[in-house]
């Protein structure tokens, strides 16, 4: 089982993330996008409260505005 490059994870990883979750995006993708360190993010997927998927190395969450991430 071989790792897939980030171009199958931005292709063929996102259409599978479609199926599962409403507007996804890579999580790599949206901490760059919305300039939300890593670990914060990290915190509220394990807290549950942003919906994910996973396809292979790679985690898709839920493209939405988070409006309360405390620092």
């Amino acid at each position: 089982n071989r790792k897939a490059t980030i171009e199958e994870a931005r292709t063929i990883g996102l259409e599978k993330a479609k199926l599962e979750i409403n507007n996804p995006i890579l999580l790599e993708d949206y901490t760059e996008a919305k300039k939300i360190p890593m670990e914060q993010l990290v915190y509220l997927i394990e807290q549950g409260k942003i919906p994910t998927f996973r396809w292979r190395q790679y985690t898709y969450i839920e493209n939405r505005e988070l409006i309360s991430i405390k620092k």
